[in-house]
Formats: structure tokens, sequence, C-alpha cells
């Protein structure tokens, strides 16, 4: 049994003795940076460009006022607060989880007028997206209490709700932009990094030295996948930590990210394996990235675009990966949330890294 075993686990030390090496290599080479630091700055803008575009405005609070009150109204027309009235509290609890800064969710009972008349004590119920820090929903609750108190001439208290309010699976806001960004650095890590590096080595002529070794092509391949994976999940991670408090299920959000980066470094060693200059690849990586990154937008105008060609663009990897990374950030998830989403992008690699392989094997003879 361990005669059988032993070539296997030579073959496993060559494919991890090729990672080890391109680790290395790859922190020492200048572009791994140039690639890196563009990508977390989109993430870092993704993250906190909505609270910053909007910093001076006041505070959005989104208000069920399923009797159309007067003092809805009022709220309405109010200079201090930004406030969308709708019709029910399932309505404006959908709408306090799309949120993609801080804002509040307010439930006015059907007789807010006459309690009002009345000057019976007010207390509202108020809702919070689970992700915004307490100090955020704090000074939320009292910039909307202070112009509550004003607008009906008397004391007004909020009870805030910080445990119903979670996204849905195909939620805008929050969500979608973790989405959209985390699927952005696998693309760019994926179809980007890992080609300069295997033309680094081209360059180098360390290709070829692997190339008449008895290193097999199927190992050089899936060596230099795992090094494009790693860096990749290293990105990953820190992208999914700055929308740390968003995600609800790190062990999900990490399985799907991880599909989706290994078919994206999978496109990656096409290109590393076919061209032969920078120039090539600069042309060529446009050629996969426009096609990847485009759909991504593109899907979300439900309404501009025809619902068939939505359709169609939600089977594309890169709008499947997007999508899939939101089962992460909602509170109750299902394995038929993601399934078929990580079906698509697993399954997927299989015949590209096999097709690397053939490449390699060709480019050998």
């Amino acid at each position: 049994m361990s005669t059988r075993a032993s070539p296997k686990v030579g073959r496993l030390r060559i494919i991890l003795a090729i990672v080890a090496k391109d680790l290395v290599e790859a922190i020492r080479n200048k572009n791994t940076l140039a690639v890196i630091l563009p990508v977390l700055f989109i993430v870092f803008v993704y993250r906190y460009m909505p609270g910053l575009t909007d910093r001076d405005a006041p505070p959005t609070v989104i208000v069920a006022d399923p009797g159309e009150s007067v003092f809805g109204g009022m709220l309405e027309d109010s200079p201090f607060l930004k406030v969308y009235l709708s019709p029910s509290e399932e309505r404006m609890k959908l709408g306090a989880s799309e949120a993609d800064r801080p804002e509040l969710g307010l439930s006015l009972p059907e007789d807010i007028d006459q309690r009002i008349a009345e000057g019976s004590a007010l207390s509202l119920q108020g809702y919070a997206v689970h992700w915004l820090k307490e100090e955020e929903v704090s000074e939320l609750e009292y910039i909307v209490e202070e112009e509550l108190s004003s607008l009906a001439g008397q004391s007004v208290e909020i009870e805030i709700d910080r445990s119903s309010i979670y996204p849905e699976l195909d939620s805008t806001g929050l969500s979608r932009l973790m989405g959209l960004s985390l699927t952005f650095c696998a693309v760019m890590m994926g179809v980007s990094f890992l080609p300069h590096i295997m033309l680094e080595e081209k360059i180098n002529r360390t290709m070829e030295a692997l190339q008449v070794s008895p290193v097999r092509p199927l190992e050089l391949t899936l060596g230099k996948a795992l090094v494009g994976l790693a860096y990749s999940l290293v990105i990953g991670v820190i992208g999914m930590a700055i929308y740390g408090p968003l995600i609800t299920h790190w062990g999900i959000g990490l399985l799907i990210f991880t599909a989706g980066s290994f078919f994206m470094t999978s496109l990656g060693l096409v290109l590393g394996s076919i061209l032969e200059n920078r120039q090539q690849l600069m042309l060529w990586a446009w050629v996969i990235l426009i096609p990847l990154l485009i759909p991504t937008f593109l899907v979300i105008m439900e309404g501009l675009i025809p619902s068939t060609a939505i359709a169609i663009m939600r089977w594309i990897p890169s709008v499947v990966l997007s999508r899939a990374l939101s089962a992460a950030t909602i509170e109750v998830v299902s394995l038929s949330d993601f399934l078929p989403e990580l079906a698509v992008l697993t399954l997927g690699s299989i015949p590209i890294i096999v097709l690397v392989a053939w490449l390699l094997r060709r480019a050998e003879q």
C-alpha cells in the first residue's frame, strides 16, 4: 500500500514545491503590488463612498405609515430629515434592509394623529439594519427623536429593534456592493495577477526549465492555480474584513469566494499559457475582463434591460459569484440559496484546468 501511495506523495510534494517557490517570487515581483493596491482601493471605495458622498445630507428615515396620517406628511416635508413614506411595515423593513449607509426605519401607529391630539405619550418602534455600529444607531435615534418631538409638540421616544433587519438574497444596498467589490477582487487577481507572474517566468526562462523537468503539465497547472488562489484569498479575506459587520455567515462567504477565485484563476492560467509578452497580455486581459465585469452592473438594471437578457447574464460566472456572495449576508441561509452558483463556479473550472494542462503539454512538444 505504501508503494502505491509514494508516487502520489511525490507528485504532491512537487506541486507544493512549485507553490512555495512562486509564492516567494510573487512577493518580490513589483507587478504584485501594482495589481493588489488598485484592487483594495476599489474595495474601500465601494464600502465607504456611499457614506462620504452624502455626509452632509440629512438622516434618511423610511417610515411605515399605513394610516396615511397627517403626521406622516409633516415628517415627509421636514427639512431636517430625508423621509420616504411606505404603505406597510413589511415594505419599510425591506427598504431598510437595502441601505448602503446609516438609515432608520420607523413604524407609525394608525392612530398617530389622534394620539398626538390627545397628548398621549408617544413611543414609536424604530428599526436599524444589523450591521450598523451602536454609535451610528444612537446618533440617528437622537436626531430623529428631536425632530419628531418638535413636529409633534411633545416628547417622542423611539425603541430601536436591531434584530429583524437583514439583507435578502437579491437585496440592493451594501450587500450588493460587497458582492460587486469582492467579485472585482477575484476577477482582477485571477485574470491580471497570475498571467503577470507566468510571463515573468517566461521572460526569465524559468518556465522552460520547469517544462523540461520531470514536472507533469497537470502538476505545473495545479501549482500555478494554487498560487493564484492563495493571493486571491488573501485579498478576499481583507475585503470581507472591510465588510465584516455585514457578513453573518463567514464560512459560506469564504467557500463561495474560493470557488469564484479558482474559476477566475483558471482563466488567468489560459492567458499565462498562451501569451508571450506584456503587450499581448494588456490586450487580451481586457478581452476577458470586459465580458466578466460589465454584466455585473447590467444585471441590476431591471426595467431598462430585457428580462431575457438579464436571465442569461445571471449565469455568467462573474454575475454568479456576485449574487452568490450575498448569501453570506442574509440572516438564515440554506444550501439551495447558493448551491447552483457554487456548482457553476466549481465545475466550470475543471475543463479550463484540463485545457491549460493540455496547452502546457503541447508547448513541451
